[in-house]
């Protein structure tokens, strides 16, 4: 719900997307498993952002956790994101990429 540009309005019992409709399925997941827009943005404020365009196919966020840490929050499509990764984590550690699996 952090790595996300829109919003859901609740107007008079219907609810609507506010931007991009794409982004409106998280927003939409995150209300189902409990989660409220503003706490997390309150817990880990945004501090910087790549909005999402077509060249690039994904977004990202940068949060802050506390005062040395930061969080950076990534969304695009399954390829794209699997292009910026180079290991993945699995039951016996981290390993490299296995994009196939």
């Amino acid at each position: 719900m952090l790595c996300n540009d829109a919003r859901l309005i609740d107007e008079a019992g219907t609810w609507r997307v506010e931007g991009d409709p794409t982004e409106g399925a998280p927003l939409v997941m995150g209300r189902k498993a409990g989660m409220e827009e503003g706490t997390g943005a309150a817990a880990l404020p945004r501090i910087d952002c790549i909005r999402f365009e077509s060249e690039h196919r994904f977004m990202a966020t940068l949060h802050r956790i506390g005062t040395d840490e930061d969080l950076i929050l990534v969304k695009g499509t399954p390829e794209r994101i699997l292009d910026l990764c180079g290991r993945q984590a699995g039951q016996q550690g981290k390993g490299p990429l296995d994009a196939d699996y």
